[in-house]
């Protein structure tokens, strides 16, 4: 199992994806991809899934195209040659018991609802099916909600917890970036830069390219060595994405609307 605690805009269904064509193409078998809820999942499908099969040759070759005469390809589901890829919602009790899934992905976890067709909780509900496979894999992964009521907060205390250490451009000591660290002027939040725990030099948004090629993940608890964590920040965002400035900015809008805080 592995689960995954991050903000918006990092990757991560990107990753998933790439786990995705990576059955399709290597480990072929029955895979179940769950979203909140199933008009989500339709377009998911549609945006996400659907142009990387048919961008990707060695894909396309392996799923029949969705128009065609043969319907074992349609919106919610991809069949190929010795799996399928079947696509649901946490809020359908049918789908998440629909089939036996070697491979289990789990997307925007905390959006999911409580109990689900008073059949109980969707992701126990999509882990059982799980269980006849004795090297399954599941992977989920959410931005956090609320402090306490996050089902990402919940599974990841489960897991060993890693967080990712990078290396200072300046003394090359190892590091894990804290939004406390970020330093500007007030109300000029384009002159951010990150003060370096080590050496206090000043680092720049445009650095973690360097930074991020040279980090490593490292475990911070004891756990059921076939469960891993991850948990990202925002600040490890690639550069192009989401920069400092832009957090620092939030910040700064943070401060007249509180809410603001729970985007950042």
């Amino acid at each position: 199992k592995v689960v995954v605690k991050k903000p918006a805009q990092v990757g991560f269904s990107e990753a998933l994806n790439n786990w995705i064509g990576y059955v399709i193409h290597h480990a072929p078998g029955p895979m179940l991809l769950v979203q909140p809820t199933v008009d989500l999942c339709k377009r998911y499908s549609k945006q996400r899934i659907a142009p990387m099969i048919n961008e990707t040759p060695v894909l396309t070759s392996r799923v029949a195209e969705e128009k065609s005469r043969d319907s074992s390809n349609t919106m919610l589901e991809k069949e190929f040659p010795g799996g399928m890829l079947l696509m649901t919602g946490a809020n359908s009790s049918v789908g998440l018991r629909s089939m036996p899934a070697k491979f289990l992905a789990l997307d925007e976890i905390d959006a999911y609802p409580p109990n689900v067709d008073d059949e109980g909780d969707p992701i126990e509900l999509a882990v059982a099916r799980t269980s006849t496979f004795a090297r399954s894999k599941i992977c989920m992964g959410s931005t956090p909600t609320v402090t306490g009521r996050s089902r990402s907060d919940v599974a990841c205390e489960e897991t060993d917890q890693r967080q990712f250490w990078l290396p200072c451009p300046h003394c090359n000591d190892l590091q894990v970036l804290h939004f406390t660290r970020l330093v500007w002027p007030k109300g000029k939040p384009e002159k951010v830069e990150y003060q370096s725990i080590h050496c206090n030099q000043f680092i720049q948004n445009y650095q973690k390219t360097w930074m991020l090629a040279r980090g490593e993940w490292r475990p911070t608890a004891e756990c059921d060595p076939t469960i891993r964590g991850y948990a990202l920040t925002g600040l490890l965002s690639p550069v192009g994405w989401l920069n400092w400035a832009s957090i620092a900015a939030k910040y700064e809008q943070a401060e007249k609307k509180p809410d603001f805080l729970q985007t950042i």
